[in-house]
């Protein structure tokens, strides 16, 4: 379940959907803190191919994860600022 909020947090940002992103942003907060402590692991393990993997980083920093969070550091949930 927390993957789907995963992806569709990536997907709504693509979208341009940035409110939505965020909604599901801190439902991963609030449901799966797990996840995302350490999202780069976590995620590397299902997403095969390293081009799909920067992919959907670039997509998740779109929805609202700080940089670090999607890079190999330990994750902090905090959405940055999207104007």
């Amino acid at each position: 379940m927390a993957l789907f909020h995963l992806l569709a947090a990536a997907l709504l940002a693509e979208a341009g959907e940035i409110e939505e992103a965020h909604g599901e942003i801190d439902w991963l907060a609030a449901n799966a803190p797990n996840l995302l402590r350490d999202l780069s692991a976590q995620v590397s393990l299902r997403v095969g191919r390293p081009e799909d993997l920067q992919k959907l980083f670039r997509s998740l920093k779109r929805a609202g994860f700080a940089p670090a969070e999607v890079s190999g550091s330990t994750a902090q949930v905090s959405r940055r600022a999207v104007d």
